[in-house]
């Protein structure tokens, strides 16, 4: 109980309300209902209409291809009949419209996992304020500074953790909901046409708590996993192997195709159970000794398995050695350093300097979180074709909900431009009736002429699309947004 009273400080809270302000600041910025983010208006009501056909074809499909027994008995022939029956049993399943543009742009956004896995770090850098004072052997001879401590020390990584993921999602939620609105989640989870694929009968409301329980689990297994690391070689070494295992995690998850015979590296993955949804926007299946297994479940189980074996490694660790001479990475820096001085390998000054800065004072973590954030506000927006500065000009001067007011605005624009047209083209008939032509009158009228053309055509692209969404908002009783191509 003081441990927690000691880690859960003014200042770990602080810190999570900073992250939760800015993880809702950023969200709220890029969230532009202008954007073409997810299906909508036509185009959604074409989805609901077809996705019992696309069930229908899906089964056919895959019995058709299991009868034919063309893959004979290994993976492929199990995931066959398994997805089938996934998807049998989605039959009379309902999918219903709405407005999903928050929710898509919600699941798009990873940066929440970034801030949620800072926090988890500073508390777990908090677990060894007593051996950067020098007090850890003072504290681990006292009776409870061992394995009660250990125990202690897991559950808040625990609590941590599933604090930590509910604050901070509910304030992308919070976001979202301030800027294009949550409509009703009560909806099958394949209303959603990115979650077409999925084989869960759930609703969007347990989607979300779902994937909340799931992610927090991945952040405790990150947790207890850097403290272990943490525990048994110190901050240096610590750092290279959880950098070696981002890299290879996120590599096996772009790399690895999703039904190749190593597919279980793709998906038994921490960047994975973190990000959650390709569990379910996809039929997933893991390729285990030529059988294919629920993805889900497999994951959950393989890494529910690890998070015990890792406590169990860390008690081991924590309770019956002596961390400082259990120092793996530490004898070998020492004996690189030993074989540096001998073939006369000096460093200078300047390798000092980054190692004190990047690495200790942990500038290197502030980079890579830079970079992090960079790469997770990078949005998987559908640009519709490129326009021009003129168009771009347009498309803000429209910019909006397609309104009756709006439509009205731009269709006597049209009008005015139409008009302008006709009264041109009278003007230049009559002026080459003239028997003494005026060459200049002419040449002037012809470029207006075409000016007003080009002016018309720039402006029918946005009249296009704002009579289409009228004429959608007229008949179902539900307004668009201008969509902007760019």
């Amino acid at each position: 109980m003081h441990e927690a009273l000691r880690v859960f400080n003014k200042k770990s809270l602080i810190l999570l309300l900073i992250l939760c302000v800015i993880n809702m600041g950023i969200f709220i910025l890029c969230a532009d209902p202008g954007k073409n983010i997810t299906k909508t208006g036509e185009e959604l009501d074409s989805y609901i209409q077809r996705y019992p056909a696309f069930l229908d074809k899906t089964i056919t499909s895959s019995r058709v291809r299991s009868n034919m027994k063309l893959y004979g008995e290994g993976f492929a022939a199990d995931y066959l009949k398994k997805s089938m029956d996934s998807y049998t049993a989605l039959k009379d399943i309902e999918v219903r419209t709405g407005d999903n543009r928050g929710l898509v742009l919600y699941f798009q956004y990873h940066l929440t996992e970034l801030f949620v896995l800072v926090f988890i770090l500073w508390i777990v850098m908090d677990f060894f304020t007593e051996r950067r004072k020098g007090l850890d052997k003072l504290v681990r001879s006292t009776p409870n500074g061992r394995s009660v401590l250990f125990v202690h020390r897991i559950l808040i990584i625990a609590a941590a953790s599933v604090f930590a993921t509910f604050l901070m999602y509910g304030s992308t939620l919070l976001g979202l909901t301030v800027t294009l609105g949550m409509d009703d989640i009560t909806r099958s989870i394949q209303s959603i046409p990115e979650f077409m694929k999925c084989t869960y009968r759930i609703s969007i409301s347990e989607y979300l708590l779902l994937s909340w329980l799931i992610k927090a689990a991945g952040f405790m297994f990150a947790g207890i996993l850097m403290y272990v690391i943490l525990g048994i070689f110190g901050k240096f070494v610590s750092y290279l192997l959880t950098g070696a295992l981002v890299v290879f995690e996120i590599a096996a998850f772009m790399i690895l195709d999703p039904v190749s015979s190593l597919n279980a590296f793709k998906y038994i993955n921490i960047y994975t159970l973190i990000k959650t949804e390709d569990f379910f926007n996809n039929c997933i299946y893991l390729n285990i000794f030529q059988r294919a297994v629920p993805g889900l479940k497999a994951v959950m189980l393989v890494f529910g398995s690890l998070t015990l074996i890792m406590a169990a490694v860390g008690f081991f660790v924590h309770a019956k050695m002596y961390v400082r001479n259990f120092g793996a990475g530490e004898k070998l820096l020492g004996c690189f350093r030993k074989l540096a001085e001998k073939i006369g390998l000096c460093r200078p000054l300047m390798f000092w300097e980054c190692r004190k800065v990047l690495v200790i004072q942990g500038a290197m973590l502030v980079f890579a979180g830079l970079i992090a954030v960079h790469i997770f506000m990078s949005y998987r927006y559908e640009y519709i074709y490129p326009v021009d500065a003129m168009k771009k000009l347009n498309y803000m001067t429209y910019h909006g909900e397609i309104t009756e007011e709006l439509y009205q605005d731009l269709e006597n624009e049209m009008t005015g431009i139409i008009e302008a047209g006709e009264r041109l083209a009278a003007s230049l008939e009559e002026a080459m009736k003239k028997e003494k032509r005026n060459e200049m009158q002419v040449r002037s009228l012809n470029e207006l002429i075409a000016s007003n053309n080009m002016r018309r055509a720039e402006l029918e692209d946005v009249a296009a699309q704002v009579r289409t969404g009228y004429e959608y908002s007229k008949r179902t009783g539900r307004n668009l947004w201008l969509i902007e191509p760019f």
